[in-house]
C-alpha cells in the first residue's frame, strides 16, 4: 500500500512538468515554417503565434529569452534560448 502511495505521488508530480522536445526526431511546424535546433527567437516569433505569458511579456534577461507558442502539433510550447541560441522546448500543460 505504501509503495502504491509513493508511485502515485511521483506520477503527479511528473505530470505537472513539461515534456522536453527533440527538435532532431520531432517534427514541429507554425504552418509552413518548420523549427529545428537552429530556430531563432525572431523566427518563432514571426511564424508562430505568440501566446501571453504570465507576466504580460515574453521573458528576457541576462542574455536568455523564453518564448510561448502554439504549434501545428502542440497547444502550447515554451523554447528558452542562452545567449541567442535555441537551449530547449517543451510543451507545456496548462
Amino acid at each position: 500500500m505504501k509503495k502504491l502511495l509513493i508511485l502515485l505521488c511521483i506520477s503527479s508530480i511528473s505530470l505537472a512538468f513539461a515534456d522536453e522536445i527533440d527538435l532532431i526526431n520531432t517534427k514541429v511546424t507554425c504552418g509552413k515554417y518548420s523549427l529545428t535546433p537552429s530556430s531563432t527567437a525572431d523566427e518563432i516569433t514571426k511564424n508562430c503565434k505568440m501566446e501571453e505569458m504570465k507576466n504580460k511579456k515574453h521573458l528576457i534577461r541576462d542574455n536568455s529569452t523564453e518564448l510561448e507558442f502554439s504549434t501545428d502539433q502542440y497547444q502550447l510550447v515554451k523554447c528558452e534560448f542562452k545567449n541567442n541560441k535555441l537551449d530547449e522546448c517543451k510543451v507545456k500543460k496548462k
